[in-house]
């Protein structure tokens, strides 16, 4: 998919755990001074920040192609979809979506964002 930032890819792993999937979010990396840095930055607070609540990161690397830079950050593949996927199914086919899986939803973005405040982290790109 494309974003503001960049893209995301599906990949697959060479060798490893059965060739397993996995996204590759592709950020363009102006020139701009301290843009690598601000990145490199970012992907350690990641790094750090293990919740079972919160996309987990395995790596990242700096791909040159055509003579422009992209920082990419590896992450996990989960095969339901987002959140948004998931509700876009169930109104498709005319079905509700129990109230205690909401709420069991809203539990666990609430926990994710409160362990991420609690590490003094500003989550500024909260998406389904």
């Amino acid at each position: 998919g494309e974003g503001s930032y960049g893209a995301t890819h599906l990949a697959r792993r060479r060798g490893g755990e059965a060739n397993a999937l996995c996204i590759v979010e592709q950020i363009q990396v102006p020139s701009k001074k301290g843009q690598l840095t601000s990145c490199l930055r970012e992907v350690k607070v990641l790094n750090g920040l293990p919740h079972p609540y919160l996309v987990g990161y395995e790596e990242s690397f700096v791909s040159v192609r055509h003579g422009e830079r992209s920082f990419c950050v590896v992450m996990p593949y989960y095969n339901c979809g987002s959140l948004a996927q998931i509700v876009d199914r169930h109104v498709e086919k005319g079905v509700r979506i129990q109230e205690s899986v909401v709420l069991d939803w809203f539990a666990q973005l609430a926990l994710g964002l409160e362990y991420l405040h609690h590490n003094k982290i500003l989550h500024r790109n909260i998406n389904s």
